[in-house]
Parts: C-alpha cells; sequence; structure tokens
C-alpha cells in the first residue's frame, strides 16, 4: 500500500471551518480564518491533528508516496486520489484526533476520491453547514495504530 500525508484539501470555499462527522461527533479538520469563531476551534471537542490516505497504488509505490503532493491538480477541483489510486481498491483515510483516537474512513475510489469528500463546511456565519459531510468516520479497530498514537500525544 501506498501513504500519503496529503489527506484533505479544497478549493474555493465560504469561510467557515471544515469538519468531519465522527462516531464521537464532530472533529474540526480546518479553522480556515483562525482569528474568527465560525464556529471557531472551541466549538468542538475533538480537533484533527494530523491525518494520512492509505490506497493501492496505480504506479505500484509502496510506503510513502510523494505524487499526491507533486501532482495536486488546481483550483478546478481536480485535487483527485482517483489520479495514484488504484480503481479496483478502497481507500482509507485516517485522522488523528487530539482525544487520542484514530478515526478512519473507508470506501472506493468512486466515493471518496475527491481530497474534501467526507468532510463538511460550516457557512459563513459559522452556524448553517453549507456542505453535509456524506460519510461517518468510525473508530479505527486497528489496536496497535490506537496505542501508537496515544504513546506519540503523551509526549506533548
Amino acid at each position: 500500500m501506498a501513504v500519503t500525508d496529503d489527506y484533505f484539501d479544497h478549493g474555493a470555499s465560504g469561510s467557515g471551518d471544515w469538519f468531519a462527522e465522527t462516531e464521537d461527533g464532530e472533529i474540526q479538520v480546518q479553522q480556515q480564518l483562525p482569528q474568527e469563531d465560525l464556529p471557531g476551534y472551541n466549538a468542538y471537542d475533538i480537533h484533527a491533528i494530523r491525518g494520512v490516505v492509505f490506497y493501492i497504488s496505480q504506479s505500484e509505490t509502496v510506503g510513502y508516496d510523494e505524487e499526491p503532493k507533486e501532482e495536486h491538480g488546481g483550483a478546478g477541483g481536480e485535487r483527485d486520489y482517483g489520479r495514484v489510486a488504484d480503481l479496483d481498491y478502497p481507500i482509507h483515510k485516517y485522522l488523528l484526533g487530539d482525544n487520542g483516537v484514530v478515526y478512519e474512513l473507508i470506501g472506493s475510489v468512486d466515493e471518496i476520491r475527491a481530497y474534501q469528500d467526507g468532510f463538511g463546511l460550516y457557512g459563513d456565519d459559522g452556524q448553517e453547514k453549507e456542505i453535509e459531510p456524506e460519510f461517518t468516520f468510525k473508530v479505527s479497530d486497528d489496536a496497535d495504530a490506537q496505542e501508537a498514537w496515544r504513546q506519540i500525544l503523551e509526549n506533548y
């Protein structure tokens, strides 16, 4: 499998926060205007510290894959794992929460191919959702990943 830390991005959007729905509630992924609460850091119990995406590479890359960052696409919405992932295998998106939990979203390339698939966006008022997430990130069943993430967080 290939992995990239290019786990989230979007084209032009409003100024509200980007988030994902998890089994534990909403997780803030990006606060576009840190000086404004739209709805802002304190509105979330969970914040994504980082994320990664695993997939079977079309180019047979194993391990870290630079291609998603190098071939990022443009403002026209081409931020898309379909350029690098084998269409016959699922994509695994992971969010690393500041609550010590690893969340995962697994879907076909058709379902979650875009960098912003799986994420939602609050509108410019920070109250109404402009984009509702189509999926819910589940708590990962990978006990080793959960333990490793907890140990990493203990150092901070």
